[in-house]
């Protein structure tokens, strides 16, 4: 009932639902409201307990961590967009929420709205790219843009995305995509 009740919005009757029952112990689920709430220091302390944690848990943690004085309403609406499964809203809320909640977590919600959208050419990625290229986000901005360029036949901007990537984060995780990516690139590329 909790669910059904977050997929039609209604956090009030889901948390109405909660009450009583040994969901109220349930450090994933009462987080979640939570954050759809608005309350982030009740949403943090909550889902980083969570037992098994999912990809959108660990998305919403890599989100509140870098989150500081946001609009916490808005947050929780973007993320109840989200529960409610409609990522092209959730998509426009996080774009929105991305001037206010600070530089340091500004590209951590870009990231999150261009996931959603799906298109690997995104805007956002750019967005990301020319103004937090430093960022964790920023070299997975620059495997996107790289398979968008790639997926439109342009390679040399795809491997200058791919050697950026390489050199300026050295310690991310994306690096062996982005070598199997190069690699296979410089592979169709005539001989100099």
């Amino acid at each position: 009932l909790v669910t059904a009740y977050l997929q039609r919005g209604d956090v009030r009757r889901a948390r109405a639902v909660l009450e009583g029952t040994d969901l109220q112990d349930d450090d994933e689920t009462v987080g979640w409201l939570a954050l759809y709430e608005g309350d982030l220091d009740v949403a943090r302390q909550r889902l980083v307990r969570a037992i098994a944690p999912r990809p959108e848990v660990v998305d919403a943690l890599g989100v509140l961590a870098r989150v500081r004085g946001a609009d916490a309403r808005g947050l929780g609406a973007a993320f109840l967009a989200l529960a409610r499964r409609d990522s092209a809203q959730a998509a426009a809320r996080f774009e929105a929420l991305a001037d206010s909640v600070g530089e340091g977590a500004a590209p951590a919600v870009l990231a999150l709205a261009a996931r959603l959208r799906g298109a690997k050419g995104d805007p956002l990625w750019t967005r990301i790219h020319d103004r937090h290229p430093a960022s964790p986000e920023g070299a997975e901005a620059l495997l996107a843009l790289a398979r968008a360029r790639r997926a439109a036949g342009d390679i040399p901007p795809a491997i200058a995305h791919l050697e950026s990537l390489i050199l300026d984060h050295p310690d991310s995780a994306l690096l062996p995509q982005a070598r199997r990516l190069l690699e296979e690139l410089r592979g169709r590329r005539p001989p100099a």
